[in-house]
């Protein structure tokens, strides 16, 4: 068994015998001070089986664990603020490859060839154009009308 598998086993025994255990830690102040108490027991954990894991992997380790345990609310506001969170994540996440599909764009490339090139669909072309180079599209658009 890997040395993260017997430090997981242990810690999640003992995070099942602490209060916070499937309580509802639907703010990430409380996730964060349930992971600091986890990240404490962790490191006496880490010590006694003398796994010797990095505080990197610990860290990453009570993370995983804290978000898997807590019970978080579905409210429609708090699945909004996670909502928001998310498209910014991806937004920062994409932003380069946003960036050069709206320059093969505007250089004449079709859309069509643009989501071979990257292995998207035409249609999520078509929104990252809508939403960053909507000017773009109606330019080409006006040429591609035939005249009156």
């Amino acid at each position: 068994m890997a040395r993260g598998d017997r430090l997981f086993k242990a810690l999640f025994q003992e995070a099942r015998n602490m209060p916070e255990y499937r309580r509802m830690l639907a703010t990430p102040k409380r996730n964060a001070q349930f992971e600091s108490k986890l990240l404490a027991k962790a490191k006496a954990i880490n010590f006694r089986l003398g796994t010797n894991l990095p505080d990197s992997a610990l860290r990453e380790t009570v993370r995983r664990m804290a978000n898997s345990i807590a019970a978080w609310e579905h409210s429609p506001q708090r699945q909004r603020e996670r909502q928001k969170k998310q498209v910014a994540a991806r937004r920062r996440k994409n932003y380069s490859r946003d960036l050069r599909i709206v320059r093969f764009y505007e250089s004449g490339e079709s859309q069509r060839s643009i989501a071979a090139r990257y292995k998207i669909s035409r249609g999520a072309v078509e929104h990252v154009l809508l939403r960053d180079a909507p000017q773009l599209l109606d330019q080409r658009r006006k040429d591609d009308l035939p005249p009156d």
